[in-house]
């Protein structure tokens, strides 16, 4: 399984199970151009693995949810739930669907720009003090209290940016921190609600602290044995969650040679399991790094 840079493009093999529950229907009301629009987008969205080879995805379902998410912003530019719904199209688009790093750039690219506009929107709307884009985890969180989209919009910041790191390479990453705000937007979304996305907020901050490099300066805060306790959290958060079983199992032989047959055990179970409906691609994605562990560890 190759290493990334700063992990979250795994992240997003890693994080998104892309199966974030719904927040909210428009604020509008049921019949206002918003919630239609949120509608169309939530039906495409469900349609999103028609058709699909592998965990490669055809792009006109996800397509058509851009789309119909990016109207529900023009009609509301201020709503969140857009905002937190197109940046999760965006990264299938981008993980799934497409193949050029360019392409991918660019996509990843207006994902984070949607997030930081959503994080102007949130300051405005509760009339905070707190830096909500670059402030310490513990201060956003105590600032966004109990808004609905916040935990759906910091998960999907942390994967997408994660995304952007890998497709914009380790020297625009460590210029733009990548590495640092994957780890505190992921650490607000455990402060919100740790539960949020099957233990999305510590399958982050695992992966993170298990696969990226402690470089100086930069990332020297990276800490394996936070990478097996996150993992460790996820498991016991989300046991069936497949990625948070391979990333368990991963750290474990890593990190843990003690528990390898323990490990091992959770990988044959992974390709051995049943595939929820809705989600093949993420299953495939996730035998397929099971299949790469045991192949290197099960001699």
């Amino acid at each position: 399984m190759r290493r990334f840079l700063f992990p979250l493009a795994c992240l997003s093999l890693l994080l998104a199970t892309a199966f974030t529950p719904a927040v909210g229907l428009a604020q509008e009301g049921a019949g206002s151009p918003v919630a239609e629009a949120l509608r169309r987008g939530d039906a495409a969205w469900e349609r999103r693995t028609e058709g699909h080879q592998g965990i490669r995805a055809e792009p006109a379902p996800v397509a058509e949810a851009i789309a119909a998410y990016q109207a529900a912003l023009e009609a509301e530019p201020r709503n969140l739930e857009a905002h937190w719904k197109l940046m999760r199209a965006l990264y299938f688009q981008g993980e799934y669907t497409v193949a050029e790093a360019k392409e991918k750039q660019a996509i990843y690219s207006r994902a984070t720009d949607l997030f930081a506009r959503a994080t102007v929107i949130l300051k405005e709307r509760l009339g905070t003090q707190v830096d909500l884009n670059e402030g310490e985890p513990e201060a956003i969180a105590d600032a966004l209290g109990d808004v609905p989209e916040a935990a759906p919009l910091y998960f999907w910041a942390a994967v997408t940016w994660g995304s952007w790191g890998e497709v914009h390479g380790r020297l625009a990453a460590v210029r733009k921190g990548v590495a640092t705000r994957v780890r505190d937007y992921s650490q607000v979304v455990i402060l919100l609600d740790e539960t949020f996305d099957e233990a999305g907020g510590h399958r982050i901050q695992g992966r993170l602290h298990a696969v990226a490099p402690s470089v100086i300066f930069f990332t020297g805060w990276i800490d394996r044995d936070k990478a097996v306790e996150h993992l460790t959290r996820a498991i016991k958060l989300a046991p069936n969650n497949p990625d948070n079983r391979v990333f368990y199992a991963e750290a474990l032989l890593e990190y843990r040679k003690a528990k390898k047959a323990e490990a091992l055990g959770i990988l044959r179970a992974v390709l051995a399991g049943p595939t929820p409906p809705g989600r093949e691609m993420e299953m495939e994605r996730s035998r397929q790094s099971a299949r790469i562990l045991l192949e290197k560890y099960a001699r």
